[in-house]
């Protein structure tokens, strides 16, 4: 969930994949979103674990993207947790794609991404233990959520 007051948003470096969600939605025409609740499913998170981590590019990857995004971050992020070899056991009999095709030590490196991501900020990136019910992570969630927005 992205803060209310990103201003001044220009999705720099080719309107990178973290840069145009913010300089097409959450802000447009330089004028910010307000009072609107924004959800993206990927952010500079996920590119810090799999650039940064996964595909060991370094902490540049995280360089770039916070001036792609111009420093606006989410106030909440919620990691959902699942080992490497869980995620692999959740994949049908459906073609792999390039990701999946890309091996057990980058995939151990990814998770160790979003371990690293989490742990260097526990107050905006809530871990969630996905092999619970959908139910009971649906529960933690809304709690985070509703914690956030003062609706408790």
């Amino acid at each position: 969930i992205l803060p209310l007051e990103c201003n001044g948003i220009t999705g720099k470096l080719g309107r990178s994949s973290q840069g145009l969600p913010v300089g097409n939605i959450i802000q447009r025409e330089n004028q910010p979103v307000r009072g609107k609740i924004v959800i993206c499913d990927r952010f500079v998170d996920s590119s810090i674990a799999y650039q940064g981590y996964g595909r060991m590019m370094g902490d540049v990857i995280r360089q770039i993207n916070l001036h792609a995004v111009e420093g606006c971050m989410p106030d909440l992020t919620f990691l959902l947790r699942v080992t490497p070899s869980g995620g692999m056991s959740r994949i049908n009999s459906r073609e792999l794609d390039r990701i999946e095709l890309a091996g057990k030590d980058f995939h151990q490196r990814t998770f160790e991404g979003y371990e690293a991501v989490a742990a260097n900020e526990p107050d905006r990136v809530k871990v969630i233990d996905a092999a619970g019910t959908i139910e009971d992570i649906h529960e933690q969630i809304f709690s985070y959520v509703k914690e956030l927005l003062s609706l408790e």
